[in-house]
């Protein structure tokens, strides 16, 4: 069984963990080549590079995001989205001339950056190409259903922990970031970006106590030079308060912002799955969350909740982690960890391989129904 990959993201483990754990006397798995540098080359190349792997014997094309079909143009070229969603369509179309069966693995329900003209249009077609569409929390079904009719499967992420070190202190993690040994501190760790809410986080850091002890960090690569500038300026406003770290954080060194934290805050305004915040739950820190009917899943053992959108409610979260003694601390920690060892690549490696079985066996059987002969079993 061999399956070909779209894109290939080498930002986050997720990937090489996932198909890292599949069979290989079974499967062979290869990523969507980049032959150029140039991002609008490779996706017209798209239909090229679909007849050469189908040729190898490629059967399955597993595609997790459309973001490459957004190059940088298409937000200033009239006109730019509407044509790379027309493209999008003829890709999807020769893949399955092609005898591909598509499985769409639906890290979000639409992009939470705008990619195409109608996202949900591109959406629907997605669906309805795909032989199955694979979601990681239940709450998502309904809306993926809502595309149109297809069979949908739920498959948990794996968890992180063998990926990442996990061996440095809480003192030492202070040390190394300039923060003090004593008072609470509270972190946002991952991707910076406007949909991650920290405009909100901010507005709630305005609204707590000036003698609060509490600390705030905030800590992950921002692409955006506008959204750096802001953060920086709004960050100097509030003072001592803030430390921001605004660069790409290597694996290696990922391990000091999450052991110098109390918690972890996650201020979505939107989301449909979180590697960081189950990477949080990883290195067993407590994580403060919206109400959000995508985190349901999340224990409420590990988390403190707030309602979203509600500048005061996230303050209170905030003062509630500044004000709880370090055996409520502990005790969430311990459930965090917990809550990440039944999380298992291996299990989501072995049920997305079955999935894939059963797409192609289903195809068979189309196939031998076409043709009035029984299929091989």
């Amino acid at each position: 069984m061999k399956v070909l990959v779209f894109p290939r993201n080498t930002a986050d483990p997720y990937q090489n963990l996932l198909y890292g754990n599949m069979p290989r006397e079974e499967i062979t798995v290869a990523y969507f080549p980049t032959p150029t540098w140039s991002q609008t080359v490779n996706v017209l190349l798209f239909p090229a590079v679909l007849a050469i792997y189908r040729l190898r014997g490629f059967r399955i094309l597993h595609i997790h995001w459309t973001y490459l079909f957004a190059p940088v143009w298409v937000s200033v070229v009239p006109g730019g989205r509407r044509l790379m969603q027309f493209w999008f369509q003829c890709c999807i179309a020769v893949a399955r001339v092609l005898g591909f069966s598509i499985v769409w693995t639906a890290h979000n329900v639409l992009p939470l950056d705008r990619v195409f003209a109608d996202d949900n249009a591109a959406r629907r077609l997605l669906v309805k190409s795909a032989a199955a569409v694979i979601v990681h929390t239940k709450s998502h079904v309904q809306a993926i259903e809502s595309f149109g009719e297809t069979t949908v499967k739920i498959i948990p992420f794996g968890h992180y922990g063998d990926h990442y070190p996990h061996d440095i202190e809480r003192a030492e993690a202070r040390r190394l970031l300039g923060l003090a040994a004593s008072g609470r501190v509270i972190a946002f760790i991952g991707s910076v970006k406007p949909y991650k809410g920290i405009d909100s986080l901010f507005e709630a850091v305005r609204h707590l106590k000036p003698d609060l002890s509490l600390r705030l960090i905030i800590a992950g690569s921002c692409r955006s030079s506008f959204l750096r500038h802001r953060i920086e300026h709004q960050a100097n406003e509030l003072g001592p308060r803030v430390s921001t770290y605004l660069e790409y954080i290597p694996d290696e060194e990922i391990q000091i912002y999450f052991a110098a934290a109390d918690a972890v805050v996650f201020p979505f305004q939107q989301i449909t799955n979180s590697g960081s915040l189950l990477l949080a739950l990883n290195f067993g820190v407590p994580v403060i969350i919206p109400c959000l009917s995508e985190l349901d899943e999340i224990p409420d053992t590990v988390a403190i909740r707030y309602e979203p959108e509600v500048c005061s409610a996230l303050a209170r979260a905030l003062t509630a982690v500044s004000q709880m003694d370090d055996a409520t601390l502990a005790s969430m920690a311990t459930h965090a960890k917990a809550y990440r060892t039944g999380l298992s690549w291996e299990r989501s490696a072995r049920e997305t391989t079955a999935l894939f079985r059963s797409v192609l066996a289903c195809r068979r059987d189309r196939r031998a129904a076409s043709t009035g002969t029984s299929s091989p079993r």
